[in-house]
């Protein structure tokens, strides 16, 4: 009788703990929400633990599609090439043409044979690159931020990437330890408190080996259920790195 008792007061001490984590997590959520932080929050009926079918690609290019790190990298390179361009112009010749007509009023006795003739004039001037190595330098200058830009898109992606499988080998992880759980843990645990209490009621077995039995039960179903708000975690933080809600 006294091992029961003790038992009995473990399993009221673990509850005793478990009330005031559930209460600190209450209150951090009434604060999310900008409640008080002693507003009422009601217990979770349903832990949808619906299993994410959709492969790891899909994700990594939905993460891609919607990162403004991506977008704000090849408008730099966009406009790095165009600073290639106009670097490479440089070293072409500058042609100008520049036309002028002048009006020319006809006066009164001016003896001039093209009084009051009006006048047009062309003029054609060529700019020679002459200093090449100062154009290949700054050619070779716009190409290396290109080429940078590039790089930094790249290392980008990876991390991305790198994120999504985090997130994805978490989530995915925590569905097969449900599936055990589901498949045969939970079933078997219950199985062995029912056969350890047929036993015991023989006399087969004493009350420790129930005891025991019963607690192995209460672990599995507790393991269960932190499974399950772990699988919940570990969809939402994969549908942060994600930019978004997962079809």
């Amino acid at each position: 009788m006294l091992k029961s008792h003790v038992e009995a007061s473990e399993i009221l001490k673990q509850r005793i703990t478990l009330e005031g984590e559930r209460s600190a997590l209450a209150a951090r959520l009434n604060g999310v929400l900008s409640r008080p932080s002693e507003s009422p929050v009601d217990p979770v009926a349903v832990i949808d633990t619906t299993r994410y079918s959709q492969p790891e690609s899909m994700v990594v290019e939905r993460a891609l599609a919607v990162r403004q790190e991506l977008d704000a990298v090849d408008a730099r390179i966009r406009l790095n090439e165009l600073g290639v361009r106009l670097a490479r112009l440089a070293n072409r010749p500058d042609f100008t043409v520049q036309g002028s007509y002048i009006t020319v009023p006809k006066v009164g006795g001016n003896p001039a044979s093209d009084a009051g003739k009006d006048a047009f004039g062309v003029m054609l001037s060529v700019n020679l690159p002459v200093f090449r190595s100062r154009t290949r330098a700054e050619v070779q200058e716009a190409m290396a931020r290109v080429e940078e830009s590039r790089h930094a898109r790249q290392r980008i992606r990876v991390a991305v990437a790198a994120e999504v499988a985090g997130a994805y080998g978490r989530l995915s992880h925590s569905g097969r330890a449900l599936d055990v759980y589901e498949q045969g843990l939970i079933v078997q645990a219950e199985s062995s408190v029912l056969a350890t209490l047929a036993a015991y009621q023989t006399g087969q077995m004493d009350f420790l080996d129930l005891l025991d039995a019963e607690r192995m039960v209460l672990r599995t179903r507790l393991g269960y259920v932190a499974e399950r708000a772990n699988y919940r975690k570990y969809l939402s933080q994969l549908e942060r790195v994600a930019g978004g809600s997962l079809p």
